[in-house]
């Protein structure tokens, strides 16, 4: 599921496409038990990936225009992030409890 939503997020880079891909997968995720506040969370880490990752990163063209660098430079030095974000995604994905501490304590 990470890897699909990562594909179309990194192809795309459209944010309004959230709201109207998570209706369409509301009732998927209800039949299967799937929390949605942990879904949204890893639905926004997954954009995330997507927004920095090369070529179609969003977040990578912004930095270029702010700091001046070229895309591979500016590429070059996201890569530990991804790698730590990568690590995140995973942890959330497969270890919920992680990603729903608060909001359980929150709406109990």
């Amino acid at each position: 599921m990470n890897l699909a939503q990562y594909l179309e997020d990194s192809a795309r880079n459209h944010p309004h496409k959230i709201a109207v891909r998570y209706e369409e997968q509301q009732l998927t995720l209800q039949e299967f038990d799937i929390d949605l506040i942990h879904f949204g969370i890893m639905m926004i880490v997954n954009v995330e990936f997507g927004f920095l990752t090369f070529p179609f990163g969003l977040n990578l063209f912004v930095s270029m225009g702010i700091t001046g660098k070229t895309l591979t430079d500016v590429a070059k030095a996201v890569m530990p992030f991804l790698f730590l974000l990568l690590i995140c995604l995973l942890i959330i994905t497969y270890v919920p409890s992680i990603s729903l501490v608060l909001p359980n304590w929150l709406m109990p």
